[in-house]
């Protein structure tokens, strides 16, 4: 059986199995390998073709099934973690929730099904996820106005896996959002504290927050230069000379953080 070459399969426009001639017979391979029982090389030909046609919902749905069937629930669940990637990455926070809850359910449907020994063993590779899954919620509360839920999910999380920038930039969000400033400013320090060469946007908003009460500029531009420079290390230039440009509005004197933004101009010119 002769395999198909990376190059030959990006050459092809189709974005479903069914419309490739190649993936048609790649599929029925995978087919015959499992009427044979032989379900590692099935799973191989499948996980092959997910990376190929990765919006090919049919074929996720194929091939969740055939890994259920098969108790490859190691499988389910990185398959079910890339579909909600992917579904975040399209906006829909939803059909992503729906997939994280998927996960979370699958010892309990194991139990059912194999017993408590083979769901204790599928909890034990789940339990490392769950901070993030956590997060994701909490994420998702916050983003559609309901911080009490965001915070109760956020807090799972920060417990689950403490010390996490991203977990305490959520919980000083959420908290902000239910009025409770002083605590949103703890939470915003404690992110920046943990991760200084990652918090961007918790310096940002720790310094809008802080803005807010009137502290005094000298104070402040720590804050707002160290998230322009984070965001510019991960390329986010936009995002870097946002917040350089709001600077200058507080102090337009400030000639290095103007120098900044001129090199930052220049660096989204040359995109």
């Amino acid at each position: 059986m002769q395999s198909q070459s990376q190059g030959e399969w990006d050459s092809r426009p189709a974005t479903r199995v069914s419309q490739s001639k190649a993936g048609v017979a790649r599929a029925r391979q995978a087919r015959q390998f499992l009427q044979q029982g032989d379900w590692p090389r099935a799973a191989a030909i499948y996980r092959e073709l997910t990376k190929l046609f990765p919006n090919d919902e049919e074929l996720r749905r194929h091939f969740l099934l055939n890994a259920f069937r098969q108790k490859d629930y190691e499988e389910v669940v990185q398959q079910s973690l890339d579909l909600a990637e992917q579904a975040l990455a399209q906006g829909d926070t939803g059909a992503a929730l729906e997939r994280y809850s998927e996960v979370l359910r699958l010892p309990e449907l194991v139990a059912g099904d194999q017993g408590q020994q083979a769901a204790d063993r599928v909890a034990a590779f789940i339990e490392p996820l769950k901070a993030d899954i956590y997060f994701s919620y909490g994420d998702h509360y916050l983003e559609i106005q309901s911080p009490e839920l965001a915070l109760q999910y956020f807090d799972v999380s920060e417990r689950l896996s403490p010390g996490r920038w991203e977990t305490s930039l959520g919980i000083g969000q959420a908290h902000l959002l239910m009025g409770n400033k002083q605590l949103a400013v703890e939470a915003l320090y404690a992110s920046v504290n943990s991760a200084p060469s990652d918090a961007a946007s918790a310096y940002e908003l720790l310094g809008e927050v802080l803005l807010s009460e009137r502290r005094p500029l000298a104070e402040l531009r720590e804050m707002f230069w160290r998230a322009s420079v984070i965001f510019e290390k991960y390329e986010f230039f936009d995002d870097a000379l946002r917040v350089a440009h709001r600077w200058l509005q507080l102090d337009s004197q400030d000639r290095e953080m103007a120098d900044r933004a001129t090199a930052l101009n220049r660096a989204l010119d040359r995109r």
